[in-house]
């Protein structure tokens, strides 16, 4: 069962609302970032996304935790969810972070890394561009990149750009899904 959690940081005077689910003890943290168009979206209503209910099925026994950005910021607060990240696997004693986001929130899980990189396990991208003269700083990370060929928001150059410049990345490139290719992914 996932649970909703509205989350006050009054040093930076700003709120991060987020839901979770509670994993098996030292289970692996999952942390999902959503897309622009969940920006705003309350915990209670990213419970019910499609994004979630996938998340639960292929990951049993995980903690899941899956933050909501606020609507109005331009893109995902890294130092707010770095925070809220930390803050939920202390708690949970995760034995490793692994970061997923896509379109908007896989370029939040690109921003991470190339700050933070050495505090996760591993790394996916879904449908989002990242900078490639940047990724040295997180190439000796597992990363998964998956993108839809008929990408109309996001062109699928971007992902095969970052795929070339971390040469041991997975990747999975998906025919007629377009930009929401998550579903197809997953």
């Amino acid at each position: 069962m996932l649970t909703a959690i509205h989350q006050r940081h009054d040093v930076i005077r700003q709120d991060i609302a987020f839901a979770f689910k509670k994993g098996q003890a030292q289970a692996p943290l999952l942390v999902f970032l959503h897309g622009a168009g969940e920006k705003g979206i309350s915990p209670d209503d990213l419970i019910n996304h499609s994004a979630c209910t996938l998340l639960q099925k292929q990951l049993p026994g995980w903690h899941l935790l899956l933050p909501c950005c606020p609507s109005d910021v331009a893109s995902w607060p890294r130092d707010l969810v770095l925070d809220c990240i930390r803050n939920y696997a202390q708690r949970a004693q995760c034995s490793h972070i692994v970061l997923c986001g896509i379109s908007m929130g896989g370029r939040g899980v690109y921003e991470l890394l190339y700050e933070y990189a050495d505090y996760f396990s591993a790394a996916i991208c879904i449908a989002a561009h990242g900078i490639p003269n940047l990724s040295s700083q997180f190439n000796h990370l597992p990363l998964f990149i998956a993108h839809a060929y008929d990408d109309q928001i996001v062109p699928i150059e971007r992902a095969i750009e970052m795929a070339a410049a971390i040469p041991q990345t997975q990747t999975l490139y998906v025919e007629n899904s377009g930009h929401n290719c998550l579903e197809t992914v997953l």
